[in-house]
């Protein structure tokens, strides 16, 4: 996604992980440290009856964005049941 004086073609997105993030390693394909999930799928099967669990929303985008120049929101959903 390149960012210029006109509106972008492409959106950032969203990557969720269990851990912190350090390096941009998260938001590329099939990244083995980002919770795969589409739609309503569960992030756990068993919950025991007390459950805490972190999660990280990472900001990604398909290419190089300068920071100073991104502006922009997601809007991320949860469902508990």
């Amino acid at each position: 996604m390149e960012l210029t004086g006109t509106k972008a073609q492409e959106s950032g997105y969203v990557v969720t992980s269990l851990t912190s993030q350090q390096q941009n390693t998260i938001c590329e394909p099939n990244s083995s440290d980002a919770l795969s999930y589409v739609g309503s799928n569960k992030l756990v099967n068993a919950m025991p009856k007390v459950f805490n669990q972190t999660l990280y929303f990472n900001l990604c985008a398909n290419s190089n964005i300068p920071a100073d120049r991104y502006s922009g929101s997601v809007d991320v959903a949860i469902l508990v049941e």
